[in-house]
C-alpha cells in the first residue's frame, strides 16, 4: 500500500486533522480543521510544561494535541466550502486556482475575437490584487459568453441598444476596445450580467447571484 501512516514523531510536521464522517456506505463528508501553534503546545518540545497530578505538577515531556470544535473546511461531494480564505491561499495554493482560472476565462472571451486588444484582460488580473483575478474568474460559466460565441456580431449590436451600454465601448472594425481597467470591469460587469432590469417596473438591480427561472 501507498498509504502513509502518522507516527506521533511527526507532530512537529502536521498542519492538520481530517475527519471522515459517513453519511451512507458511499458517501461521505470530510472536515479539516488547521493545526495552529496553539494547537499542538510544546510542539518541538523546547519548553517546559506542566500537568497536574493531584497537588503536584508533573513535567509534561510530550506535545499535547489540542482538538477544538472549529471547522476550516468541508469537502463535499468534490467541493470544497469554507471562509477560511486566507487559509486557502496559504496553505492550499487557492491564488493559484483562482489565477488560472482567470486565465481561463480570459482564453474562453480571446477565442471569440470580438476585443480589439485581449491583453487588456491579461493587464487586469495581474494588478497585484487577488480581487481583480476572482472578478474574472466568474466569467467561466457566462451565459452572455456562450451567446456571443454563437453570434457576436448580432449580440454586440444588441448590446449597444440597451440603455446601460449604450455607447459605453469604443468599438473599431467590429471589435471591442478596452482603453482602462474601468472599461474591463464594465466589461465584466456584461459579462456577467451583474444588473437586471425589472420587466413591470423598468428598474435595474445589482444582482449577485443568478438562477434561472424555469419556464412556467
Amino acid at each position: 500500500s501507498n498509504e502513509k501512516i502518522f507516527r506521533a514523531s511527526e507532530i512537529k510536521d502536521a498542519q492538520g486533522l481530517l475527519f471522515r464522517f459517513e453519511r451512507s456506505s458511499c458517501e461521505a463528508l470530510w472536515a479539516y480543521q488547521h493545526l495552529y501553534v496553539q494547537s499542538v503546545p510544546n510542539k518541538g518540545r523546547k519548553s517546559l510544561l506542566s500537568t497536574q497530578e493531584q497537588d503536584v505538577f508533573v513535567e509534561m515531556k510530550n506535545p499535547l494535541l489540542s482538538i477544538s470544535r472549529r471547522v476550516d473546511l468541508l469537502i463535499w461531494d468534490n467541493k470544497i466550502i469554507s471562509d477560511r480564505l486566507g487559509l486557502l491561499q496559504r496553505n492550499f495554493g487557492l491564488q493559484k486556482f483562482i489565477m488560472s482560472s482567470a486565465r481561463e476565462a480570459i482564453g474562453s472571451i480571446e477565442k471569440l475575437n470580438v476585443l480589439k486588444n485581449p491583453e487588456k484582460l491579461t493587464d487586469y488580473i495581474e494588478r497585484g490584487q487577488l480581487l481583480y483575478a476572482k472578478k474574472m474568474m466568474c466569467l467561466k460559466d457566462s451565459s452572455v459568453l456562450k451567446q456571443l460565441k454563437e453570434r457576436p456580431k448580432q449580440l454586440l449590436k444588441r448590446i449597444d441598444r440597451l440603455p446601460r451600454w449604450h455607447g459605453k465601448f469604443m468599438i473599431e472594425d467590429g471589435k471591442i476596445v478596452l482603453k482602462t481597467f474601468a472599461q474591463v470591469e464594465e466589461l465584466i460587469e456584461l459579462l456577467d450580467e451583474t444588473y437586471t432590469r425589472s420587466d413591470v417596473t423598468g428598474q435595474e438591480y445589482v444582482t449577485d447571484v443568478k438562477r434561472p427561472v424555469e419556464a412556467g
